[in-house]
């Protein structure tokens, strides 16, 4: 049984200094999700994710392995923000997975009061497809031959929580599937 894991939002650029070796260790399990041909390699990735410093959450274990985490980027308070997830492979229906996202929604609606949240991922990204099935996102774009990965065009989807459907039924979806993960633990 896996130890449990503790959910930190990530206020500073020191806090995320200090994560930066763990991170690696994280993304580098996803390495062909997030890396194409513009993001080439796990050291830009994690630049790019020290922008999104305060909008930041991980799950982490005492021995502060990460584990999972969320972001926020392009915030524009009271329009819009994107939203940006991972989870190591072994913990996919881990309450942590639920609790992180969690963090990133409740302070986008209720902190940013945005109108939606976007969720921009590759279209064979079946992970990220069935996180956005299970909390209420609606597919609104899907880009063909929008980014490159080895040389090769990808396609890439855009889908967005809106903030009545997060208030009418994804905040209480996501309660009843953390109660459900944590009877399975």
């Amino acid at each position: 049984m896996m130890q449990p894991l503790r959910i930190d939002r990530i206020y500073n650029t020191r806090q995320f200094e200090a994560l930066h070796p763990r991170l690696e260790e994280l993304l580098s399990a996803h390495q062909r999700l997030l890396t194409d041909d513009f993001v080439p390699s796990l050291d830009t990735l994690a630049r790019n994710l020290a922008t999104t410093v305060p909008f930041l959450w991980v799950g982490r274990d005492v021995d502060n392995r990460l584990w999972t985490g969320a972001s926020l980027n392009d915030v524009i308070p009271g329009r819009h923000a994107f939203l940006h997830g991972i989870s190591h492979p072994q913990i996919r229906r881990h309450p942590a997975v639920t609790l992180t996202a969690m963090a990133a929604l409740e302070t986008a609606f209720e902190e940013l009061a945005v109108m939606k949240v976007k969720a921009e991922f590759d279209a064979d990204n079946r992970g990220a497809r069935g996180f956005c099935l299970r909390f209420g996102f609606t597919k609104e774009a899907h880009f063909k031959d929008d980014t490159r990965v080895g040389g090769r065009p990808k396609d890439v989807v855009v889908w967005s929580l809106f903030a009545h459907t997060y208030y009418a039924q994804t905040r209480r979806k996501m309660q009843h599937v953390l109660w459900q993960e944590r009877k399975q633990e």
